[in-house]
């Protein structure tokens, strides 16, 4: 039941929108292919950096990671993932080589309206018997406003991440746990 403000319905947009951005943050996904005659060891995901660039360092492309994140998710958070599946393989870095936004979807949210009204009113009359039956007249008037106020909906376009990336081994195990000079952009 709604009051005049229409606080339910509010409440309900509020719980509706709560449980869409909920979804919109939570939803990723990611890959990892290791290339067929390159088998390593895991190696730790805190220790591997991620570049924009190849390191100065001789290395070798053992596999190809990639990502695709919910609208809300956060670059930090996707470069933990890619982490994660660069170490199950065995990497030692991560060379970003394409990395933007597509399109998801779009959200849309309702349009309604809110109509509250108010009737006041008066009424007279006179009324005769005869017999068992009632004869009777009544003279009324009757006033009133009615507000209606509108809410138009909205549609807003969505827009995930995405990252494609290589997953390298360095050739000198000394300089696998030695910082490599690159851009980091995952923090």
């Amino acid at each position: 039941m709604l009051n005049k403000n229409g606080s339910i319905k509010r409440i309900s947009l509020f719980i509706i929108n709560f449980l869409n951005i909920s979804l919109l943050c939570g939803c990723a996904t990611f890959y990892a292919n290791r290339y067929p005659n390159d088998h390593y060891a895991p190696t730790l995901a805190r220790n591997i950096p991620i570049y924009n660039n190849f390191p100065s360092e001789p290395y070798q492309v053992i596999g190809e990671i990639g990502g695709d994140g919910a609208p809300l998710s956060s670059w930090g958070g996707i470069g933990n993932r890619l982490r994660e599946y660069a170490a199950q393989i065995g990497g030692d870095a991560i060379v970003i080589q394409q990395q933007g936004s597509r399109y998801v979807g779009t959200y849309n949210t309702p349009s309604y309206s809110n109509t509250t009204s108010t009737v006041y009113g008066s009424s007279t009359g006179t009324a005769q018997v005869y017999g068992n039956t009632i004869y009777g007249k009544s003279y009324g008037q009757a006033y009133g406003q009615s507000n209606t106020t509108y809410y138009r909906g909205s549609s807003i376009p969505m827009y995930g991440k995405s990252v494609k990336a290589l997953v390298i081994k360095y050739s000198d195990p000394a300089k696998r746990l030695k910082s490599v000079a690159g851009f980091f952009i995952y923090k």
